[in-house]
């Protein structure tokens, strides 16, 4: 009898730090939630904002890259018996540089030179050139008039990497600096209820 007594006094005592352990449990959980909730009332909105900003960039981004291609598409349009041939030109020269080139790439293969290098290199060479040639004669060899080249090469418009690198900017940003404003608020009202339930599991 007196070690039943004992035992009941025993689970008494752990009751009764089970229900310390609950109401420490609610405790932590409730300051969670209110802190949560105030980082939500505080960050969340500079999180929305970076958000808004980040997409109306973006869009601005998008509207520029469509609105420039469609300018330059638009001029060379106005143009294009003049830049269709300077293009076909082009093209015919490039299926000609492809025997040299083929040739050089088989032996930067078989000498073990840098193909990349090479290339460069007599790109270097050929633009000297070209700027000799230029000043004794007024004239290109490897490039077409300016004339030519304002009215179906040069346009100003944004370029595809510019757009791609915006867009890698906003997604950094969203998932990363706004996701971590605008919702860790939240994630620790969450982790809050989720310390009230487990403290009331006893």
């Amino acid at each position: 009898m007196g070690d039943d007594a004992l035992s009941k006094i025993g689970d008494f005592f752990k009751k009764i730090g089970r229900a310390f352990d609950a109401i420490r449990g609610v405790q932590q959980g409730m300051q969670d939630i209110f802190e949560g909730l105030l980082t939500e009332m505080t960050a969340g909105p500079i999180g929305y904002s970076y958000a808004v900003k980040d997409l109306f960039q973006l869009t601005e981004y998008l509207f520029i890259f469509i609105f420039t291609h469609l300018e330059c598409m638009n001029k060379i349009s106005k143009n294009y018996v003049t830049c269709f041939l300077t293009y076909s030109v082009d093209f015919l020269i490039g299926l000609v540089l492809l025997v040299p080139c083929a040739a050089l790439y088989l032996t930067c293969f078989m000498t073990g030179w840098d193909y990349n290098q090479q290339i460069d290199k007599m790109k270097r060479m050929a633009e000297e050139l070209d700027a000799h040639i230029f000043g004794i004669f007024g004239a290109h060899i490897i490039h077409w008039p300016k004339p030519i080249r304002d009215m179906c090469y040069n346009c100003k418009r944004l370029r595809p990497e510019a757009l791609v690198a915006k867009t890698m900017d906003v997604e950094y940003d969203i998932t990363g600096r706004i996701a971590t404003l605008a919702v860790g608020g939240v994630m620790k009202m969450f982790g809050g209820v989720g310390k009230i339930t487990d403290a009331l599991r006893i």
